[in-house]
């Protein structure tokens, strides 16, 4: 199961989460996610789900109970193996240090003019500030559910975002004394 990718890796385990379920529940928990590193598009989820299912990974079935005729989809036995080894350490470092745009940004602010930089810094910590706003109410929201690993998630973007914020506090110190 080399060539899985995380998108793969995730959408398995949202099946596994939800299942059985139709493709549509697994591009809504994507599309409600609190992390953006996927769309969530009806051009990613759906292929993956064609060539998950072509692997034997997710089994799936017609679906009698609604006029549409959609499919219904589940974790097979090789699908519920490829999650659980994915999830065996040790984890790459990409799993551990992603690609992070605000970071690749800031790296070159240096490149526009000194008002611009702190357009850029400030508008950054405002986004930041309603995102962990958002993100407070999901996670007040998981824990009146019964989730654990769910509200864990909403934690640890939640301080995810205080730590951005306060590194992007660092960067806005440093762009205004240039």
């Amino acid at each position: 199961m080399d060539t899985l990718t995380e998108l793969d890796h995730m959408i398995l385990g949202v099946v596994g989460l939800y299942g059985p379920c139709t493709g549509y529940r697994v591009r809504r928990v994507f599309l409600e996610s609190l992390s953006p590193h996927w769309s969530g598009s009806a051009g990613a989820i759906y292929p993956a789900l064609e060539r998950l299912t072509r692997l034997e990974l997710v089994d799936s079935k017609d679906d009698h109970t609604t006029r549409r005729q959609g499919k219904l989809l589940s974790l097979s036995q090789a699908g519920k193996k490829a999650v659980a080894t994915w999830l065996k350490p040790p984890l790459d470092a990409g799993a551990l240090l992603d690609l992070d745009p605000l970071r690749t940004r800031v790296r070159v602010l240096g490149l526009v003019p000194p008002a611009q930089r702190q357009r850029f810094v400030a508008s950054a910590l405002e986004q930041l500030a309603a995102l962990e706003q958002e993100t407070r109410s999901m996670l007040r929201d998981s824990e009146a559910g019964d989730d654990p690993y769910h509200t864990l998630v909403c934690k640890g973007a939640l301080k995810s975002l205080q730590a951005r914020r306060r590194w992007l506090a660092e960067v806005a110190a440093e762009v205004a004394s240039k």
